[in-house]
């Protein structure tokens, strides 16, 4: 059963899962392979062909997601009203904890994925 998804929809394209689950195993193909002194090769095609589906599948993951779990942009004026606290010029809001940090783990991932 998937974890990374909205609730009672168990739906595999709003799933983190199955797109984190194959991120590990190809970032460290990468990293093995950035290692090697050329990237000539069936291996980089097959690498780069895995990391470009990825790629594509962090991309759609967001639109595939219900309303709720949407993030919501606060408004500017709620952001400035808070005296003292440094806040970055934008922020999001979320339905709840849980969603946040799927969110989270989203935004983390693909940073990591576009690092290599």
């Amino acid at each position: 059963m998937p974890v990374l998804c909205a609730p009672a929809t168990f739906n595999p394209v709003l799933s983190l899962d199955n797109i984190l689950v194959r991120f590990h195993p190809i970032w460290k193909r990468s990293m093995k392979l950035l290692d090697q002194d050329s990237l000539a090769g069936q291996a980089a095609a097959d690498l780069m062909r895995d990391a470009l589906a990825m790629a594509a599948d962090f991309a759609t993951w967001p639109s595939g997601q219900i309303e709720a779990w949407t993030p919501s942009r606060l408004p500017q004026t709620l952001i400035q009203s808070v005296p003292g606290l440094d806040l970055p010029d934008q922020a999001d809001e979320y339905f709840d904890v849980y969603v946040a940090a799927v969110w989270n783990t989203y935004r983390k991932t693909q940073l990591r994925e576009n690092d290599n």
